[in-house]
């Protein structure tokens, strides 16, 4: 990857969904990308058709002209190429998904909720259902929460558990660092007492900045780099790296779920996402 030609914006229009547009903007204009906007209004299922297509068929048509017209007035601050797209389906993530096979963006672009307890867990998110089943596109997640950025980001957190799979976030991290000139942070998290995954050696603990160099390599070649070794929960050390709290993002790899209180809280990778105040870039 050496440049952003197509950007895929998902908006659900909510009152949480600036920072995102913000994000998508910014990124736009850094690369000098086609953004493409995507918006589905929700209408019943297809067993429930005469809701939408009977006499409630006027309702959903006005819907549809209030989002696109929405859609204008926030493209109206865009200097860059755009498009945007609104359709009426039963299910905002297939909607999501198709759009993203339609148009095979470089990089997708969601707003996040931030829902959190036993209703995060029964009923998940969109974000988080387009990290699972839309692999082959990195999706950048912008909490509600996050600040409008003032300008380029300034810090790229990028975490690895020395896996050969944490390596697919770094191509990315670097092509953002060197768009906004940005330095990145290799940061790597040790659990208290021990190893990060089963599968990684026991000394791990003692692992330093010099370990985390030779693992980096040439990876960042010409960028400003700072390295940082900590302890604690891998998720939570992540999530409040002050490091890109203010005009920065995250930038990591997946590499699904691999136990079962990952499948029931979701992986670290998720977590993150939830949890960040600023915007996770998913490779």
């Amino acid at each position: 990857m050496t440049n952003l030609r197509t950007l895929l914006l998902a908006t659900d229009l909510g009152p949480d969904s600036a920072p995102a547009f913000a994000h998508a903007r910014l990124l736009a204009g850094r690369f000098d990308a086609r953004l493409v906007i995507y918006h589905a209004v929700p209408v019943p299922e297809h067993r429930f058709a005469h809701w939408a297509f009977a006499h409630g068929h006027e309702v959903w048509v006005a819907a549809e002209r209030h989002a696109r017209a929405e859609l204008e007035r926030q493209a109206e601050s865009l200097a860059c190429e755009h498009e945007l797209h609104v359709e009426r389906c039963s299910s905002p993530l297939d909607g999501i998904l198709g759009s993203l096979r339609r148009h095979a963006p470089d990089l997708a672009i969601l707003g996040t909720h931030g829902r959190g307890g036993l209703g995060h867990l029964v009923v998940g998110s969109v974000a988080e259902a387009v990290m699972q089943e839309a692999t082959q596109v990195p999706l950048l997640c912008v909490p509600s929460r996050a600040p409008n950025p003032a300008g380029p980001y300034r810090r790229v957190v990028v975490p690895t558990d020395f896996s050969p799979a944490s390596r697919r976030a770094f191509p990315w991290a670097a092509l953002l660092a060197q768009a906004s000139e940005a330095e990145v942070m290799v940061l790597h998290v040790v659990r208290h007492g021990g190893a990060v995954l089963a599968a990684l050696p026991a000394d791990l603990g003692r692992s330093t900045e010099e370990d985390l160099r030779a693992f980096v390599g040439e990876a960042f070649h010409g960028t400003r780099l700072a390295f940082a070794v900590r302890a604690g929960h891998v998720w939570e050390r992540i999530a409040h790296a002050d490091e890109a709290r203010q005009d920065g993002l995250v930038v990591m790899a997946t590499s699904g779920h691999d136990s079962f209180s990952d499948r029931m809280l979701g992986s670290n990778t998720e977590r993150v996402v939830r949890l960040a105040p600023c915007p996770v870039l998913v490779a």
